[in-house]
């Protein structure tokens, strides 16, 4: 009995210094593992976000139409691009839009304001406001945008991380775009393939809704 005892008091644990270490190690671990994670989901969050809002802009659209409040044009411009600024929960802190025109550069940008949000207008911030965010859209903070038309027909919708909509004469096509976040995906999905081009008048040709 006490030669146990004895073998029980002879055997050391961890030191302070080898449990820091270890500590330290779990950390650096975690620090690099977490990110690599997190990222991995975006594309497949990010599209679901570009699909979700490309319904609800067409939905929205088509009351618009009914009710017969014109699409916001820019006589330099082709098409209209309303956009959303989303925080990591999904939800917008900023709305406006933006104009392009065929080549897909962008000639001017508004942000709405109590001042100017009326009619189509209105009705897109709300539909921007009243996007439903879960425990899903956690960390995807970034831009969501919706090209239309002037007949009221949806173009395509776009996520993209850190996109400046007040880029000036940048044009809104696969350069640029991609240079101003880690990446962007749109709905549909033929937008966002490798090498194709995110926005040009030749690829809405036959859009329909």
């Amino acid at each position: 009995m006490i030669s146990r005892i004895a073998r029980l008091r002879a055997k050391k644990g961890f030191t302070v210094i080898e449990m820091v270490v270890v500590i330290a190690i779990i950390g650096i671990l975690l620090a690099m593992i977490i990110p690599i994670v997190s990222y991995d989901r975006k594309p497949a969050v990010a599209k679901t976000m570009a699909k979700e809002v490309y319904y609800r802009s067409a939905a929205a659209l088509y009351d618009c139409k009914a009710a017969d409040l014109a699409v916001p044009t820019d006589p330099s411009a082709n098409y209209t691009c309303f956009y959303a600024e989303v925080d990591s929960l999904g939800n917008p802190s900023e709305t406006g839009l933006f104009y392009i025109d065929n080549r897909g550069v962008v000639v001017d940008s508004e942000i709405f304001t109590t001042a100017n949000v009326t009619g189509i207008r209105g009705k897109m911030k709300s539909m921007f406001e009243n996007y439903v965010t879960d425990e899903v859209t956690v960390n995807m903070s970034g831009h969501l945008i919706v090209v239309v038309d002037s007949h009221h027909r949806v173009v395509g919708s776009y996520w993209v991380e850190n996109f400046d909509t007040t880029m000036g004469m940048e044009g809104f096509n696969e350069d640029n775009i991609l240079n101003t976040g880690d990446f962007c995906t749109a709905y549909p999905s033929s937008l966002s393939l490798t090498g194709a081009r995110l926005f040009y008048v030749g690829d809405v040709t036959g859009v329909t809704v």
